[in-house]
């Protein structure tokens, strides 16, 4: 669920900076946008006065990711073009999200023009009753990310997994090399609980920090370098 909204939130800020290109080529209407790593398409620009952008997009997709976004709506109030970098302060981001559905938020959006930097900062993105903050950044070919979760409560068809009134952080970095993602992950947890059948956790009652560093090979085997946990009260390991 994290790296879906994650791969969101960079993928919108990736189509942000193919769109000023074409604004600046004074294309109002574009077939396909295409960068390293991602492609849009069906893409329709508004070019407003005082430097508001809207922009539509019909087919949105990340090469790293399975999923594609569809229907995306951004409006800028106001596009800030310098030599350095292409941004929007609090561009209004609306569509059909991979995972989590329909949504309407607010997020800042930079591409760095000198250097192909990406980042972004989504806040009140709705999930499980609560809301999700996201901010992420792209450098080279390594993501940066810090994720909150408040008030989430979800579970799966079968009731197997479930969380009922969690807040969570999740930070880490990823970068990809071939078909494989190194990454560095944390997380942590003091409201709410958690239940992954036959174990349930009230982080309410006992607090959580939990890292994990590693490899995902191939989308198959997951390997673990370094693994730490501290459960108040509960467990610690390492």
């Amino acid at each position: 669920m994290p790296r879906s909204i994650a791969l969101t939130g960079a993928a919108l800020t990736l189509v942000a900076a193919g769109l000023v290109n074409a604004v600046d080529d004074a294309i109002l209407n574009v077939e396909r946008v295409a960068g390293d790593g991602w492609t849009a398409e069906d893409i329709a620009i508004d070019w407003r006065l005082q430097g508001r952008a809207l922009a539509t997009i019909g087919r949105l997709k990340l090469a790293a990711a399975s999923q594609e976004l569809r229907n995306v709506r951004i409006d800028c109030p106001r596009l800030e073009i310098s030599p350095r970098a292409i941004a929007c302060e609090r561009a209004r981001v609306a569509g059909n999200l991979p995972v989590i559905g329909a949504q309407s938020f607010t997020a800042r959006l930079v591409y760095g023009r000198s250097d192909g930097s990406l980042e972004v900062a989504a806040d009140g993105i709705q999930l499980g009753g609560g809301k999700v903050a996201l901010a992420a950044s792209l450098r080279g070919e390594a993501w940066t990310f810090d994720g909150s979760f408040v008030d989430v409560t979800l579970n799966n068809e079968s009731g197997s997994l479930a969380t009922d009134k969690l807040s969570a952080r999740l930070q880490g970095t990823a970068s990809q090399r071939g078909d494989d993602w190194q990454f560095d992950v944390s997380v942590s947890s003091a409201q709410g609980q958690a239940y992954a059948q036959p174990i349930f956790v009230d982080f309410g009652a006992h607090a959580l920090r939990a890292s994990a560093a590693g490899t995902f090979r191939a989308g198959r085997e997951l390997m673990i370098e370094r693994f730490r946990v501290d459960h108040a009260q509960v467990a610690q390991a390492n």
